[in-house]
């Protein structure tokens, strides 16, 4: 699982693999930075590796905290 600091946050990617294809979810938990509080996020898409799916799921993360994604929001945590 990989993890980064970003404005505040620590974004945690967590794909679980599909048993029914072996694809990897988009799958990111972002925290408070002080470890407050934290929420899961589940996105759309699935990749065929791990390392891919972690890759994208930072990246999720990032817009999310950036507000690009009004469906997916941290308001509650602010």
């Amino acid at each position: 699982m990989s993890s980064v600091k970003y404005k505040g946050y620590e974004i945690s990617a967590s794909p679980t693999q599909i048993s029914e294809n072996g694809e990897w979810d988009l799958r990111v938990v972002i925290y408070k930075e002080d470890n407050s509080e934290s929420k899961e996020f589940v996105g759309k898409n699935t990749f065929d590796s791990r390392e891919k799916a972690e890759e994208r799921a930072v990246k999720f993360g990032k817009f999310i905290i950036e507000g690009y994604f009004p469906e997916y929001s941290l308001d509650d945590m602010k």
